[in-house]
This record gives C-alpha cells, sequence and structure tokens, in this order.
C-alpha cells in the first residue's frame, strides 16, 4: 500500500512539475516575443499616426503571433533544432538591439547594408557598444530559458518531427514576410516586422538584388590612357577616419616645413559613412551619377597603372579585406598591401621608405592611407604621454568629445608631425581627407552613420588639404575660389589629372571638377545607401 502510495505521489509530482515547466516556459516565450525594440505600443502607434490603418496593424500584430507560435511549437521538437533556432533568434535579436540602444533606430536595408560592409570592424563595434550589448542579454536569457525548461522527452518522434516542420514554415514565412516587404518597399517598411527574424529576410533581400542588378561591376576600363606628362613621381591620398572639419589637425599644425600646403577649409563628404565614402573615393563617382558610377567606373588603380604607376595600398583597419567594399578583384590590382595593422597612425610612415627613395629615380608609386584615425571606440591619448592642447569650451562640454580630442592628437596630429620630419625628394603630391565627420552629442543618434531623415550635418563635413613639395600653378591660381566650396568630388579628378590624365575628357567637371579648376560646390552630403538598391534613389541632405 506504501509503495503504491508513493508511486502516485511521485507520479502526479512529476506531472505537476511539467505543468509548472510548459507554464514558465511560455510566459519566457512570450515576453521575449513582446519585449521588441522599440516596443510593439510604440510601432503600432507609429504605424498609425497620420491615418489609422487596419492592413499595418494586423501584419504587424499576426507576424508577432506567428513568431510566437514559431517558437512555441519548436518546444516539442528535438533539442538540435532548438539550439539551431535558438542561436538564429540570438544572432538577430541581438544586432537589431543593440543598434537600435545605440542608434535609437530599428535596422531597416540601407543600416543593414551599412553594418555589413563595416564586418572587420566587428570587434571594435563590441568594445564601443558592451553596455549596449548587456543590456541586450535579458531578453536573449528569457529565449534560452524558454527552451531550456519545455521537457521535450515526452513526446514521440512523430511529433517531434512534425513540430520540426511546422516551425520551420512558420520561420520561413516570416522571413519571406521581411524580403517581399523590403523589395516592394525599396528597402524600407521592414522596420515594424519582427527583430529575431528580420536579419534573415534582410539578407535574402540583398543576394536578391544581387542577382536582379542590372549593372555589372566594374575594375577596369578598356581604352584608358594618360594624354598628358604626369606632373608627380609620388602621389598619396589619405582618407583619415572619423574627422570632423573643425578638429582637422592642420587647425593646429603649422610648421609645414618645405611643403606647399593648400587647405581647402571645411569640405563635405560622399557620404556620412566609412564604406560609401571609401569606394567613392576609390571610384571616383561623379555627382551626377552617383549611383551608375559606383557600378560602372574604373577603381583608382586601373589609373594608376595605365599611367605607368606601382600601386600601393596602408589599410590600418582591415588590410583592404572584408571591409569598404574591398574584395579579392580589386586586391589583383594593388601591386603592394603594405598593410600591417599598427596601433599608431604615425607608424604606417616607417613602411612608405619607397617616398623617400632618391630624386633621380624614375620610379612612379600611388599610394592610398587608410588610417585606424578616430574610429569608435576612440583611442585616447596614453596617460604617459603629456597632452598640452587647450580644448574649448565646446570640447570640454562633455567626456565623447574630450576623449575624441584626445584621439584625434594621438592618431592625426602626431601622424602629421611625422610626416614633415621626412626627406622626400621627387615630386610628391599629398592628398589628405576624412571619410566623413562626426555627431559629437551635437543631436540624439549615432556619431555617424545616421541613415533616416536630416542626418546631423556635421556627419558629413570633412577636412580637405592638398601638400606638394613643387609648385603647382592650377592649385594656386583657383585656391581662393574654392577655399570652403570643395568636396570629395574634386579628389579624384585632381589625381587622375596628376598622373597625365584629361579629366575634363574623361567627364569630370562642374560639380566634379579639380581642384585646379573653378569648383562648383556640392553643399551637402549622401546618407544611406546610394546605389540604387531596389531602384531607389540615392539620398542626400543639403548643407546651409
Amino acid at each position: 500500500m506504501g509503495c503504491m502510495m508513493l508511486f502516485l505521489i511521485r507520479k502526479y509530482s512529476l506531472k505537476l512539475h511539467r505543468q509548472w515547466a510548459w507554464f514558465f516556459s511560455i510566459v519566457c516565450i512570450a515576453m521575449f516575443v513582446l519585449m521588441e525594440n522599440p516596443s510593439l505600443y510604440a510601432k503600432i502607434h507609429h504605424t498609425n499616426t497620420q491615418f489609422f490603418s487596419f492592413a499595418k496593424t494586423a501584419v504587424l500584430i499576426s507576424s508577432e503571433i506567428l513568431l510566437f507560435i514559431c517558437i512555441a511549437v519548436s518546444l516539442q521538437s528535438f533539442r538540435y533544432f532548438k539550439i539551431v533556432l535558438g542561436i538564429l533568434l540570438t544572432f538577430s535579436v541581438l544586432i537589431f538591439d543593440v543598434y537600435y540602444r545605440s542608434s535609437g533606430k530599428v535596422i531597416e536595408f540601407q543600416e543593414f547594408l551599412l553594418l555589413y560592409q563595416s564586418r572587420a570592424n566587428l570587434f571594435d563595434a563590441i568594445v564601443m557598444y558592451k553596455t549596449q550589448i548587456l543590456e541586450s542579454l535579458p531578453r536573449v536569457f528569457l529565449l534560452w530559458i524558454g527552451l531550456a525548461l519545455a521537457p521535450s522527452a515526452l513526446w514521440s518522434n512523430r511529433v517531434k518531427i512534425v513540430s520540426c516542420l511546422v516551425s520551420t514554415l512558420v520561420f520561413i514565412a516570416l522571413v519571406v514576410l521581411v524580403f517581399a516587404t523590403c523589395v516592394i518597399r525599396q528597402g524600407a517598411a521592414t522596420n515594424k516586422l519582427p527583430s529575431p527574424i528580420s536579419l534573415y529576410g534582410l539578407f535574402m533581400a540583398y543576394f536578391y538584388d544581387q542577382c536582379k542588378n542590372p549593372h555589372q561591376y566594374k575594375y577596369t576600363r578598356q581604352g584608358l590612357l594618360p594624354t598628358n606628362i604626369a606632373k608627380y613621381q609620388n602621389i598619396v591620398l589619405i582618407i583619415d577616419e572619423s574627422v570632423r572639419w573643425d578638429y582637422s589637425p592642420f587647425l593646429r599644425i603649422k610648421n609645414y616645413k618645405n611643403w606647399f600646403v593648400y587647405d581647402y577649409g571645411m569640405a563635405t563628404s560622399y557620404a556620412n559613412s566609412s564604406a560609401v565614402s571609401n569606394i567613392l573615393l576609390r571610384k571616383g563617382a561623379r555627382f551626377e551619377s552617383i549611383s551608375s558610377d559606383f557600378y560602372e567606373n574604373s577603381l583608382i588603380w586601373d589609373y594608376a597603372k595605365k599611367a605607368g604607376y606601382e600601386t600601393y595600398l596602408y589599410d590600418n583597419q582591415g588590410g583592404g579585406v572584408g571591409h569598404d567594399y574591398f574584395d579579392q578583384e580589386e586586391a589583383r590590382l594593388i601591386d603592394h598591401n603594405l598593410s600591417s595593422g599598427e596601433f599608431k597612425d604615425a607608424d604606417i610612415w616607417k613602411s612608405l621608405s619607397y617616398l623617400c627613395e632618391g630624386g633621380g629615380d624614375e620610379k612612379r608609386t600611388f599610394t592610398l592611407i587608410i588610417k585606424k584615425g578616430s574610429h569608435f571606440p576612440y583611442v585616447d591619448f596614453p596617460q604617459d604621454q603629456k597632452f598640452s592642447f587647450e580644448m574649448s569650451e565646446y570640447q570640454k562640454a562633455t567626456p565623447m568629445r574630450i576623449k575624441y580630442f584626445r584621439s584625434i592628437i594621438f592618431q592625426s596630429d602626431d601622424f602629421w608631425r611625422d610626416f614633415f620630419s621626412l626627406k622626400i625628394a621627387k615630386p610628391t603630391l599629398v592628398i589628405y581627407t576624412s571619410d566623413h565627420g562626426q555627431n559629437l552629442e551635437d543631436v540624439k543618434g549615432l556619431t555617424h552613420g545616421t541613415s533616416g531623415q536630416d542626418p546631423y550635418k556635421g556627419e558629413g563635413l570633412v577636412p580637405l588639404v592638398v601638400l606638394t613639395n613643387v609648385r603647382d600653378s592650377g592649385l594656386i591660381d583657383h585656391f581662393g575660389e574654392n577655399l570652403n566650396h570643395s568636396s570629395h568630388f574634386n579628389i579624384f579628378p585632381t589625381i587622375i589629372e596628376s598622373m597625365g590624365y584629361e579629366a575634363k575628357g574623361v567627364g569630370y567637371l562642374g560639380k566634379s571638377a579639380s581642384l585646379r579648376e573653378r569648383d562648383i560646390p556640392v553643399n551637402g552630403f549622401f546618407y544611406g545607401i546610394p546605389f540604387g538598391y531596389f531602384g531607389k534613389e540615392a539620398d542626400f541632405t543639403l548643407i546651409d
């Protein structure tokens, strides 16, 4: 009798235990689904701000219900299936939640592309946004607690197989919903859909557009030949990282030794993101045809090689791999990749001794330097070095601005001081700019890369400085006219003209003219992804 009672107690206590496990599992999954950023209430409210849309609201709510069903049904499936599903959901939700906590914006197609093209900077992003990552972890923990609590041993293999199939079909349906919305709305309107699956719909849209895109991406151009004698033996393009024009090192460095320095003051960048500006500087995109030029123009390396220049790359961020649209085909056009990832940008000059070789050497070189610069997280000025620069009230107003300024002194000012100590005898042209500016807590949001409406103007304002060790009458004649009126659009034609090409003859004039001509100011910059995905026109913001 006692054994029978013990058996019944164990049986019903186990049953009760399983019921509570199921209850808590479902509660955790429901909380995970409801913890969207922004909240479901905010999404529904924003959807119906101008007028109530039953269809949009129904899609929004239905997609969240389907996500809950997808996870809840998976609780009855195989353990390894739940693990794979959990990993997929975790990866997407962490990226979306961290981005939202950092920028106040939900990732849509343009933000996705910017992140994808900057994947080589993943470690920097983790360091920069570690607080936001920690804040996003509780939601992920709820998901894994819910998946772990559900007792899957109860079910037969047939039930588990059916559960896997149903869960997979619902997951795919949600991914297709994000994909279809992205394509139909030309990269927009996916910000109301569930973040745990949105990443995969955006990936699907990206590969779809790659297949449907009518443009063929070109690296070289047939029949490209210089018509004049090259003006310089060394040509160097230096792209700094995240230096806003009002923090330019040339505002503090005044000892130029034997160099002619043309500081064009406040210039506008191609875009407010690193990847876009860097590839357009290498492609020489023109203002009127920025999207088509991204696909059809040949790269600067092609111009250099056909003009008899050896090509060099020093990329202190990613070594020319995995960011800024670098790929293997472009790498084949670069004769020497000297990148070694030095911590301090000033150390780059140690690898560029060929610039200082004797003046009688007829060797021509074109060098692209991509500095580490002041990319987030900002590299602070070492504590053991004396910091002797006085900061303005604006620069001292927030800890971010202080750290940013100290970073620029360390990474950019020291870089140029070391440059002016070099003995370069051959005729040399050096062009210095930054990929984009910064939002230093001037307005709420990201420091740069804002892709929504009306990005902060400072994100697109950069320094532009040209240095030569010989007189250049074209630069001298038009310097005054172009001061505070120039842009990234003027850099490529200035370089190829220095190599011996006729800039006007290959289509560079007006807003995309050489600095040896009077430029028409661009007065703004592109934001988002201006490359015609899904037929979308490039977004441009004006600067007064």
